[in-house]
């Protein structure tokens, strides 16, 4: 997966400096999707916010990756997680209310996008005239939760300057196969290995 692919030494490092510097996330337990058995868990930073980095690198430290949205069905979804006033902030002097971060970047602004994970940018939700690459704090790469032109909150999406603190970000967790499951497959074919290599002698 482009951007979690890392060394052992790199993941250790990462862990201690969100631990040091990140703010303390608030989270729900994680809510399956059926659409693709994923979980995902809407995190809440608190005023000071969190940039995109920031939030990137917490999503991976806690064995996921921030949010790839891939249909319109999951897109709703994971924006009922946010759908509430602490996960969004208003900027009045703007005009604007923005929400959390999603998995979205890219790097040759204002197009280009593509989802944390390399899976296919095949489905969008962008807001009217977005992504437009530049805003009023610089050039704008990564994806969030954006507002209506009424200004409520929406699931259509924006691009931003990545070192805008956002209040939340959403993570998503691939589930790993129950234990249970793995001790009964083992329990299953284990006879099964031993016969085979007794043959063998």
């Amino acid at each position: 997966m482009s951007l979690l692919i890392k060394s052992k030494h790199v993941w250790l490092v990462t862990a201690v400096f969100v631990a040091s510097v990140a703010p303390v996330p608030v989270g729900a337990a994680p809510v399956q999707w059926p659409g693709n058995g994923h979980y995902y868990d809407a995190i809440y930073v608190g005023d000071s916010g969190i940039s995109w980095t920031d939030a990137h690198d917490a999503a991976v430290t806690a064995g996921g990756y921030l949010a790839t949205i891939t249909s319109a069905a999951e897109n709703e979804f994971v924006f009922g997680l946010v759908d509430s006033d602490e996960f969004w902030q208003q900027k009045a002097q703007y005009n604007i209310n923005e929400g959390p971060w999603l998995g979205g970047f890219t790097l040759s602004p204002p197009g280009n996008f593509q989802w944390v994970t390399g899976e296919p940018f095949s489905f969008s939700n962008w807001d009217v005239r977005q992504p437009d690459g530049s805003g009023y704090a610089g050039v704008e790469t990564k994806l969030h939760y954006w507002d209506t032109p009424v200004h409520e909150r929406s699931s259509t999406w924006n691009d931003m300057t990545g070192s805008v603190p956002m209040p939340g970000y959403v993570v998503e967790f691939i589930p790993e196969p129950s234990t249970v499951l793995l001790a009964v497959i083992g329990l299953v074919t284990l006879p099964f290995y031993g016969h085979r290599k007794r043959r063998r002698s």
